[in-house]
């Protein structure tokens, strides 16, 4: 089976303050989701699933960049304030097994379906940069995330409707994702447009991630 549909973030990595927190969150807009599935019926009713999905979200920088101002004039700063660029988007991966359930819903191929998966999520963080210039000098900063994973979750119901035959499936289904990941590390370079300086900080970055999955699709049914 696969579905495709859109994916609806609001816990996504980085923190919204003037410290150096132990937390990523905010900054993910509504992007793409898609999900790969094998199932196998135990007993009647009853089966396992196996699923890959992925979800696609860009970056919300103006948002960031309202909040950094916020932030910026709040603590005393004045002057040029240094604006956030972003590169690439989250790509957001979920390798899970469980069980799975389809009832069927009176007569006419209908069937009501729900899931309950766990396993693997992984996740990358987009790349950040802002410059400013400072008496005639431009000022820049960029920094990169190392890509994270931890365990990770997803739930969910929704309707099959069988052609008839029984071969193809069509689905409609409404599913909740989560998981609670960390990032090793980052790196920042920053240049005086003279000379670069480039350090790593070890620090890991907790995140916890939630997305509501609206998806389409349809199945071989074997």
């Amino acid at each position: 089976m696969s579905g495709f549909g859109k994916t609806d973030s609001n816990m996504l990595p980085i923190a919204a303050s003037n410290k150096d927190t132990n937390n990523l969150s905010g900054y993910a807009k509504t992007g793409f989701h898609f999900d790969l599935y094998l199932t196998y019926q135990l007993i009647p009713h009853l089966g396992i699933m196996l699923s890959v999905g992925g979800n696609m979200n860009s970056y919300d920088v103006t948002t960031l960049n309202t909040q950094y101002a916020d932030q910026y004039t709040s603590h005393g700063g004045n002057g040029n304030l240094p604006a956030f660029t972003a590169s690439g988007s989250y790509y957001i991966g979920q390798y899970l097994l469980g069980p799975c359930i389809n009832i069927p819903a009176g007569t006419g191929g209908l069937s009501i379906e729900a899931k309950a998966l766990f396993g693997l999520t992984t996740a990358n963080y987009p790349g950040l940069s802002y410059s400013y210039s400072f008496f005639g000098t431009t000022i820049s900063n960029t920094f990169s995330v190392k890509s994270a994973s931890g365990f990770g979750y997803n739930v969910g119901a929704g309707l099959k409707y069988s052609l008839p035959g029984g071969l193809i499936g069509l689905h409609l289904g409404v599913a909740y994702g989560g998981s609670s990941i960390s990032y090793p590390s980052y790196t920042s370079s920053y240049s005086d447009g003279t000379t670069t300086q480039t350090t790593t900080y070890n620090v890991p970055k907790a995140m916890s991630l939630a997305m509501l999955q609206i998806t389409i699709g349809a199945s071989v049914d074997l």
